[in-house]
């Protein structure tokens, strides 16, 4: 009877591990994905020297990620800063909405 009561009990912890772990691996998984979109719009805002509507619209094209331009427009030679980030509803690290993001700069006129 008493190894009935621990395999269910060891069951509920076996599911915490995994919900917790889930979230682990979709945060990263979502970090991963807007650290390749960064690499992309850093070589198109280099390239261009600004954030356009064609930059963003291929930052913002799947609906959840954004992009939010932290400087100005830069002249050639000097950094243009910007933040993406996007929303995850975590299954077990948090009970409110978590966002991630990541803040990258561009060199204006180096591609």
């Amino acid at each position: 009877m008493g190894s009935k009561l621990a395999l269910i009990i060891s069951f509920a912890f076996v599911l915490l591990a995994l919900a917790f772990s889930g979230d682990l691996i979709a945060i990263q998984v979502i970090h991963s994905e807007l650290d390749a979109i960064a690499l992309s719009v850093s070589h198109q805002i280099s390239f261009h020297g600004m954030l356009t509507d064609s930059i963003r619209d291929f930052a913002e094209k799947d609906g959840k990620t954004h992009i939010v331009p932290i400087s100005e427009a830069a002249m050639v030679g000097e950094a243009f800063e910007y933040k993406l980030w996007r929303y995850y509803e975590p299954l077990f690290v948090s009970e409110e909405r978590m966002e991630i993001s990541i803040r990258r700069s561009a060199v204006v006129g180096y591609y």
